[in-house]
C-alpha cells in the first residue's frame, strides 16, 4: 500500500525541506519544518515542500550620456547587485551589492 504522503516523504528523505501546517489552527501562515517521519502520521497536518526564494542578479550602471541608471538582468558572474525575493509574499528579503 502506498502512503498518501509518499512523494513528500521521499523528498524529505532526499534532503528537501518539507513543512507542515496544523489544520486545527487558524493561522494560515504558520508552517513548521518536519524533523522526523512521525509527522506524516498526523491527520491534522498538511504538508508542502518549502518554497524556495527567487534570486535575481542585476547589472546596475549609470548611462554616461543621460546620467540615468541602466538595469539589466545578467548572470551571477557579471552582476553587481543580488536581490532575493520571498516566493510566498513577493517581498524583497535581501539586496546586496556584490561588486
Amino acid at each position: 500500500m502506498i502512503h498518501k504522503h509518499e512523494v513528500l516523504i521521499i523528498a524529505w528523505l532526499h534532503g528537501k525541506e518539507v513543512e507542515f501546517h496544523n489544520t486545527l489552527h487558524w493561522d494560515d501562515n504558520a508552517w513548521f519544518p518536519v524533523d522526523n517521519l512521525e509527522f506524516f502520521t498526523c491527520d491534522n497536518y498538511i504538508f508542502r515542500i518549502k518554497p524556495q526564494d527567487i534570486v535575481e542578479f542585476l547589472d546596475v550602471s549609470r548611462n554616461k550620456l543621460t546620467h540615468k541608471p541602466s538595469i539589466n538582468y545578467v548572470d551571477k558572474i557579471n552582476a553587481n547587485l543580488k536581490l532575493v525575493w520571498d516566493r510566498e509574499t513577493g517581498d524583497l528579503k535581501m539586496s546586496k551589492v556584490i561588486k
